[in-house]
């Protein structure tokens, strides 16, 4: 038995608010799709998060890329089992799309009943439910009382306290007696041992921070961002490997001004066309030098980044020409874990996703990622 284990795909994200990064999940998804029947695999699981939201957009694109994928593979023979993620789950009103596209293909969500009485496949048995948070476990808790058979697989949605250091469940609180546990929620790749078996997070399927694209850094494969190819055959679960599949070239670049001034500006001429660029500036930063830097590397990228890692000079307090570092200011403010979610709800209020503006507050407050950072700050404010 091999299956394909993929989690966080986002479709329908527009990182930057551009339509070629939305585009990008999509390839990166059809991509996916392609390498699932190329490997044979009998089955693709998704570990939740296939959609940015959990009703798409009035383009219903993301929804017309999932349902065509999922048709590509159960023509090849190929399974499609899912759970839902935090962001395939409305918080108010909205049928949501991965049920709807479940119900359409015949891919096997599992969820409530479904999700304790497991679906089997070639003597394989697959549980799974809803995302789990440390402020709603009832779907944890529908599987702590379920006793699997021989040779299962459970798909769970959710933050292991190893792996993801806020807002986290403790991993002893899984069930036990799974042959493997296909992790998502944790954009970083990870490979764990939960009682006894191997518990995977295989990575978002694309980059959606710049934290995601220091990751490709790491010498272990399996530590790179990619689905998981498993076998489930032997007697113990074995990750064979990863299966590669297209990201947008995204690009680091750090420079100190005024001394690096000329290196940065040759090293423009040598950027892969359409690249992210992520400009992180530090010294004695004027508004003409920066503005002077990123035109350079705009000419060949699809979009520069600025950030400014020291004092800058009162004159680059301006906005400057493709400046896109909002998500990287407000975390240096609010630190990474508040950071990230006051982003996330600030970018669906800009773009009146009313639905996701719910979540992303219910998160902020269930997750105590608020209460942390006062805490945070007050003690910052006693050590001056």
């Amino acid at each position: 038995m091999l299956i394909v284990h993929a989690a966080d795909v986002h479709l329908g994200k527009r990182q930057y608010g551009l339509k070629e990064r939305e585009e990008d999940f999509y390839k990166a998804f059809e991509d996916l799709v392609e390498a699932t029947i190329r490997e044979k695999a009998d089955a693709l699981v998704i570990a939740g998060d296939l959609f940015d939201t959990p009703v798409p957009d009035s383009t219903m694109k993301p929804f017309k890329v999932a349902v065509e994928g999922v048709r590509r593979l159960r023509e090849n023979g190929i399974e499609v089992i899912m759970v839902a993620g935090d962001h395939d789950i409305p918080k108010v009103r909205g049928y949501p799309a991965i049920a709807y596209l479940s119900e359409l293909t015949g891919a096997k969500l599992l969820r409530g009943e479904l999700g304790a009485k497991g679906y089997e496949l070639k003597g394989f048995t697959f549980y799974g439910d809803d995302a789990v948070t440390p402020s709603k476990r009832g779907p944890l808790e529908r599987l702590r009382a379920v006793k699997p058979k021989k040779n299962s697989v459970l798909l769970l949605h959710v933050g292991l306290c190893r792996a993801l250091p806020f807002s986290c469940v403790d991993e002893g609180l899984l069930p036990k007696g799974y042959k493997y546990y296909a992790l998502g929620h944790v954009h970083k790749p990870t490979v764990l041992e939960v009682h006894g078996a191997p518990a995977a997070y295989p990575g978002s399927l694309e980059a959606t921070t710049v934290d995601e694209v220091l990751w490709e850094s790491s010498d272990n494969p399996l530590l790179r961002r990619g689905p998981l190819l498993v076998d489930l055959g032997g007697d113990e679960a074995q990750i064979v490997g990863k299966l590669n599949v297209y990201n947008r070239k995204q690009i680091i670049k750090k420079y100190e001004l005024p001394k690096d001034y000329k290196r940065a500006l040759a090293e423009a001429e040598s950027v892969p066309q359409g690249a992210v660029v992520h400009l992180y500036l530090t010294g004695k930063v004027g508004k003409d030098a920066v503005r002077a830097i990123s035109s350079k590397f705009q000419a060949r990228a699809l979009t520069v980044r600025v950030n400014f890692l020291a004092e800058e000079e009162e004159e680059v307090e301006e906005t400057v020409t493709n400046f896109t570092g909002l998500e990287d200011l407000i975390i240096e403010f609010y630190g990474k874990e508040l950071g990230r979610l006051l982003y996330e709800l600030v970018k669906a209020a800009q773009e009146r996703r009313s639905d996701e503006l719910k979540r992303v507050a219910e998160e902020i407050f269930e997750s105590g990622a608020w209460r942390r950072a006062q805490r945070a700050s007050s003690q910052r404010g006693r050590r001056r």
